[in-house]
């Protein structure tokens, strides 16, 4: 995990390390995803075990719109992941309701977080591994 390339970027992993949410911040690079348009993307969080994206949209304008950033959720989803978006005002004004959010699109629960560990995914799926410069290793934080 490295620097963060904007303050709500740094906030959500604050919050994420806090309320225990299994995301892992790889928006400086770390991880890459091949899309269906022979584009690839950097989303910012993910947890590769259950194939979950979170984007963070607003900051440093990253994200240049909305549209754009639905377009962005709607590539990961073609590609297998479960994707959502989260505003900059909400991380900065409902930061609670922002931790309930992703750990409900998460997941986490103690059972969840043991099937993670013992099966790669609930029920026993194994996830595929993407490359990436550090695939892998970002599953949780």
């Amino acid at each position: 995990m490295g620097k963060y390339r904007s303050h709500p970027e740094k906030v959500l992993a604050r919050i994420n390390r806090k309320h225990a949410i299994p995301l892992a911040y790889v928006g400086n690079n770390d991880y890459w995803i091949h899309l269906a348009n022979g584009k690839s993307a950097n989303p910012d969080f993910i947890n590769e075990t259950r194939r979950k994206i979170v984007e963070v949209y607003g900051g440093m304008g990253i994200i240049h719109s909305l549209e754009e950033g639905q377009q962005r959720v709607a590539a990961f989803r073609e590609k297998g992941w479960d994707a959502m978006i989260v505003t900059d005002e909400e991380i900065y004004q409902k930061p609670d309701d922002v931790a309930a959010r992703l750990l409900k699109f998460c997941g986490s629960g103690s059972q969840a977080s043991r099937d993670d560990k013992t099966s790669g995914i609930g029920g026993g799926v194994q996830a595929p591994v993407l490359p990436g410069p550090k695939s892998g290793v970002c599953l949780e934080l």
